[in-house]
């Protein structure tokens, strides 16, 4: 039943992105109180039935579970409209529309940085003028001799060298804005620009006319405001550890998932050999430091003992571990900026991790679906990027390839061990890209033919030198102390990337 709830959440959210409006909410919640009142009535005649000892009726276990797949289906069409409907209430008027408009707003995003100019995400405050969408998009143009206006924060939030304000998230800005709506090609087969804005809940794009006025700085306003201004002083750190890099910004993506920086050149290199997975925070990343953070916390824990006794005695080791590796995955998940792929694999994890501390008989692939199911009720666009089906179909064929037990006479050597470990992720390699083969050749037209062996020299390299290098490079390079420790690691990673790219480029 678990698998069917699953599929039917994540059936629901697609559903209602192929309509081309939206259906009235009244009635399919009025069908949606009527089919959970059958539902609650069946299993609670199911349960009557099982307390008397009566023989099951087949029949009706299985239209209990298409019931509650049908509910769950409907639960997640109703959602999907309700947030879609204040998506849609959220818009700018045309009355607005390329007519300057003067705005008060907070910074609720890093900013990107590009040659001319800088873009971030702004949520305009209370009053918001009518026909005014509260989501902004703003693109702040560098002027000559940029300036701040208010002397109290001029020191702070202006770049000596290039005299441009350095917009932190939790700033409120009163600025003169030139609104209008998104709007994409209508190429039906091109980039859905305004698709991907209406994803990301962004309802309209401002550009700054004139000199924006700082109001006021509160950095810690939200918990998301705050982890994404650490994650920008941690960008701005990472960058003045590493300098002129060649593949510095490759390693702030490694660290924090910020991709801005990264050149045109190299993404052609990424997709031609098929390793752009390895340059985003993905999930093998994300799991490997929360295995990681797991197996450190049961080395100690089996050793501590309070007053005689073995901790692991009142509290199982694999319950501290399972909790461990969780929040360790979720602080990873939060530098990383909380993608989708990072969202899969925590939810992933932490329903492992719930499943091995209450003991519930989960399956691998209840695994997976619950965790699809959870990405999509957070958020119900998820399911429009090629990453979530992507994602999901990858780990769900090692899932079924990768079960198979270790022979016995392999434990007893550690050599046989690992290179029995070794031809197995040689094949799980192997296996993963001749299946996901037809389904990249269908969704992008192209197909990397050095993948197999490019993967093969880079899994190794960015998982367990590179990442673990950047990230270490990103913690301390906040410690002005330690920055000749930040400065050593950086050179470090960064010299293991130049020597891994050199075969890298031949593949490609």
């Amino acid at each position: 039943m678990v698998r069917l709830i699953g599929v039917g959440i994540v059936s629901g959210a697609c559903l209602v992105h192929q309509f081309t409006s939206l259906p009235a909410l009244g009635p399919l919640l009025a069908s949606t109180a009527f089919l959970t009142l059958c539902a609650v009535l069946l299993s609670l005649l199911q349960a009557h039935q099982a307390s008397r000892r009566a023989e099951r009726w087949l029949f009706a276990d299985a239209i209990s579970c298409l019931l509650w797949a049908i509910l769950a289906l409907m639960l997640s069409i109703c959602w999907t409209i309700y947030l879609a409907e204040g998506r849609l209430a959220d818009e700018l008027a045309p009355i607005h529309e390329n007519v300057v408009t003067r705005l008060t707003f907070r910074v609720t995003s890093m900013r990107q940085e590009r040659e001319q100019s800088q873009t971030f995400q702004a949520e305009v405050l209370d009053p918001v003028p009518p026909g005014i969408p509260r989501h902004l998009q703003i693109v702040w143009q560098d002027t000559p001799n940029q300036m701040m206006l208010d002397s109290d924060h001029s020191q702070e939030s202006v770049d000596r060298k290039t005299r441009r304000t350095q917009v932190l998230p939790g700033q409120v800005w009163r600025a003169a804005l030139v609104l209008r709506r998104p709007h994409g090609a209508s190429n039906p087969f091109g980039f859905d620009y305004e698709g991907l804005m209406f994803q990301r809940n962004i309802r309209a794009l401002g550009k700054v006319r004139g000199q924006p006025k700082l109001l006021s700085d509160d950095g810690y306003v939200s918990f998301s405001i705050a982890v994404d201004r650490l994650r920008q002083h941690i960008r701005a750190a990472m960058l003045d550890t590493l300098q002129d890099a060649r593949f510095g910004p490759v390693m702030v993506a490694l660290a924090i998932g910020d991709q801005n920086g990264v050149s045109q050149e190299d993404w052609e290199v990424f997709n031609k050999t098929g390793i752009t997975h390895l340059v985003s925070i993905s999930g093998s990343h994300v799991t490997m430091f929360g295995a990681l953070g797991g197996l450190v916390a049961l080395f100690v824990f089996k050793r501590l003992s309070f007053r005689g006794k073995a901790c692991c005695e009142t509290i199982p080791a694999r319950t501290i571990a399972a909790l461990c590796a969780m929040v360790v995955a979720f602080l990873y998940c939060l530098l990383a900026g909380w993608g989708v792929p990072a969202r899969r694999t925590f939810l992933m994890l932490a329903v492992t991790a719930i499943a091995v501390v209450f003991k519930f008989p989960f399956s691998a692939n209840h695994v997976l679906l619950t965790a699809a199911a959870l990405v999509t009720v957070l958020d119900p666009w998820a399911p429009l990027s090629t990453g979530f089906w992507l994602s999901f179909l990858a780990v769900g064929i090692l899932i079924h390839v990768a079960s198979q037990p270790i022979p016995q006479e392999l434990k007893a050597s550690r050599v046989r061990l690992f290179l029995h470990g070794l031809k197995e992720a040689t094949r799980l390699q192997w296996i993963i890209t001749l299946a996901m083969l037809p389904i990249l050749a269908y969704l992008f037209q192209q197909v990397s033919l050095s993948s197999p062996l490019a993967n093969a020299i880079a899994i190794p390299v960015m998982s367990f030198i590179v990442t673990p290098l950047a990230l270490m490079t990103a913690l301390l390079s906040l410690i002005p102390l330690l920055s000749p420790v930040s400065g050593w690691l950086a050179w470090l990673g960064h010299q293991a990337l130049v020597w891994m790219m050199y075969p890298i480029d031949w593949l490609a």
